[in-house]
């Protein structure tokens, strides 16, 4: 469909253009600017490494390798155009070889491509840690089924047919078509999930979640301890640096009352990395919180966005007013605790159980979500 930009007299239209029209080439231009933003392609990835090959015998590169919001690796293969009809052959491959990448594989790889970038590379483990999604005891990351990102100006009913069916097979293909336009001097980028089309991601998160909460309960079950209530995770938090200390005690304390308002109930697993306090509905497997320790010595908590956005709506957009940082994602881990946060956390129980909240509804409560978005293009 035509894009559009809105003027005061009328809507004018853009040219649709193309990158190589545009002279924008795949490595220098398209691949460097999604690697220095990525929520282009999906908001919450985040960029591991660019032109990974750590393997032997072959000298192949992945574009770039991510994580998602959940902690998934993503292998993210750039084209420029649909020139490659066998792109979907060749991410395949690529995601053969990083397939159950252990998590200091993943550590080295993004410390080498920190330094490489000018940043400090020592910081590596606790960006990465920070973002995993789940709570198992190693601590590792998510990559036994790599997800796969095609990214194109365009895609030939081909390859769609393949990739289509290839998500039916348990395959996680998601492709992202990047179109270019131009009006006078300036250049526009449309970014649009195709695949799989926007109306059934949700479904298919669903029964993915689904399989990952059966997994995971098979998991709890045969590595960790979990205790009933909440006093293994008190013990936990005297091992905890001072200033976090002080915020594990509060988190504690907030979620016991939950508990003793009924509206919450206490479970702790404890592994070797980590001790987790995990806040559930009463007689469910759902939540809207994890309050972690590891063994560092850190604590901190993670939103489940997911579960929030669906029982507790109105308390979501308080707290990211509250939080400041943009959207909670499916799994947001939360290093402080800002003013107001506790009280719109204890509303946001209320609400999931139906009970009423002290804060009034958001104005913001109903929102459009197209699946797509515009971008400029800041050609230097």
């Amino acid at each position: 469909m035509p894009v559009y930009r809105v003027t005061e007299e009328a809507f004018e239209s853009l040219d649709r253009t193309s990158f190589e029209a545009a002279r924008l080439h795949e490595r220098g231009d398209i691949q460097r600017r999604l690697r220095d933003q990525p929520q282009i392609l999906e908001e919450g990835l985040y960029i591991l490494a660019e032109e990974y090959g750590d393997w032997e015998e072959s000298n192949r590169r992945i574009d770039l390798l991510a994580l998602d919001s959940e902690g998934r690796l993503v292998v993210v293969e750039i084209k420029r155009s649909d020139s490659d009809s066998l792109m979907d052959l060749q991410a395949i491959r690529y995601a053969a070889m990083v397939a159950d990448m252990r998590l200091q594989q993943a550590i080295d790889a993004h410390r080498r491509y920190l330094d490489n970038r000018g940043k400090n590379g020592e910081e590596a483990e606790s960006l990465i840690r920070e973002r995993i999604s789940t709570d198992e005891d190693e601590g590792g990351i998510d990559s036994g089924k790599p997800r796969i990102f095609l990214v194109s100006a365009s895609f030939s009913k081909e390859l769609t047919t393949s990739v289509m069916w290839l998500n039916r097979t348990g395959m996680d293909f998601t492709c992202v078509k990047l179109q270019p336009y131009k009006l006078g001097d300036s250049l526009f980028l449309e970014s649009s999930q195709v695949i799989p089309i926007p109306e059934a991601s949700d479904y298919q998160l669903r029964l993915r979640d689904r399989e990952e909460e059966e997994h995971q309960r098979e998991v709890e079950r045969s590595r960790v301890e979990t205790f009933a209530g909440g006093e293994q995770f008190r013990k936990a938090i005297e091992s905890a640096y001072d200033d976090h200390k002080a915020r594990l005690t509060l988190l504690y304390e907030t979620t016991r009352s939950l508990e003793a308002e009924g509206l919450a109930q206490l479970s702790t697993r404890s592994g070797s990395y980590n001790t987790v306090l995990r806040v559930r509905f009463p007689n469910s497997y759902e939540g809207l919180v994890n309050v972690f320790k590891n063994e560092s010595g850190w604590g901190y908590l993670k939103i489940n966005g997911g579960v929030l956005a669906r029982r507790a709506p109105n308390a979501k957009l308080r707290l990211e007013e509250i939080i400041g940082t943009g959207p909670i994602t499916r799994w947001s881990t939360l290093w402080s605790l800002p003013e107001g946060f506790l009280e719109a956390l204890s509303d946001a129980y209320r609400e999931a159980n139906g009970q009423p909240g002290s804060a009034p509804e958001s104005e913001l409560a109903l929102q459009l979500d197209t699946g797509e978005k515009l971008e400029t293009l800041n050609i230097e």
